[in-house]
């Protein structure tokens, strides 16, 4: 899984999962807003699947950073049948991009390296640069 953790370089792919899902037949609701069935959502998006190792869902081999998880818990918010819902997940098993480490601190992301595409109320941003150092905590 990746979605979350696309880079902001590959963002233009996501966009054409827009309006797309992958039940079929598609919901009415879903129908009423322009949404179309997709089978093979990678080969819409030109992404690559790649095999995971212990949960049966592929990864997105272009993403920097790819998490394999099982969920543990779905909290509904409202009715049910409203489709909205908190996915709880236990994250078992994570790959970085060799490309996003600390050259020194392999085990560490390099942050100024990782450029996340972020969504915020519907809209995505990407990550700039640094604003000034935190006074929190020293990094690493």
């Amino acid at each position: 899984m990746c979605p979350k953790f696309a880079f902001v370089r590959n963002g233009f792919r996501r966009r054409r999962l827009a309006l797309t899902t992958g039940k079929n037949p598609v919901p009415e609701y879903k129908v009423e807003m322009g949404f179309q069935y997709i089978a093979d959502k990678f080969g819409r998006a030109g992404l690559t699947a790649v095999d995971s190792q212990l949960v049966r869902p592929p990864r997105v081999g272009e993403c920097p950073v790819q998490l394999e998880a099982v969920v543990e818990n779905i909290h509904h918010f409202g009715e049910t049948e409203s489709g909205l819902a908190s996915i709880e997940v236990r994250i078992i098993r994570v790959y970085f991009d060799d490309n996003i480490l600390d050259q020194e601190k392999r085990h560490y992301v390099d942050t100024d390296k990782w450029k996340p595409l972020i969504m915020s109320f519907c809209e995505f941003y990407g990550v700039g640069a640094k604003l000034y150092p935190s006074k929190l905590a020293k990094v690493f």
